[in-house]
């Protein structure tokens, strides 16, 4: 859990999954989550899942790509509800069969409305 103001800045190669220990940020808009590589020019490189959920985040300069052998890849998944995530300056791509960016929810199932917390009724 990462709380309003912090600033987490990755360096090199970062191998760690987190789809299955969820990245949860509680920003505020006064004080943001920061999670982001140096520069647009030199960006850490991501090659596993990340699963995002919380409020107010920059997510920026990072290269979310696969492993050299294409045995996984990073991706971005920003789950709901979430509100103000935002990713910029950052570079997604992955392989054939995995990869990229989701706004998703894992909370109901497919076909049903959401209508937990973060729902305007």
């Amino acid at each position: 859990m990462l709380p309003a103001g912090a600033v987490v800045e990755l360096h090199g190669t970062y191998d760690i999954s987190h789809s299955d220990n969820t990245i949860v940020v509680q920003g505020t808009s006064a004080r943001p989550v920061f999670i982001r590589g140096v520069s647009a020019s030199s960006r850490p490189v991501a090659r596993r899942g990340w699963e995002v959920k919380g409020t107010y985040a920059v997510i920026e300069n990072i290269e979310f790509g696969p492993l050299p052998d294409l045995s996984s890849t990073g991706s971005l998944a920003i789950l709901l509800p979430s509100s103000h995530i935002v990713l910029r300056h950052s570079d997604l791509h992955g392989t054939l069969s995995g990869g990229g960016l989701g706004i998703v929810n894992w909370e109901v199932p497919w076909g049903v409305v959401y209508t937990g917390s973060g729902v305007d009724r």
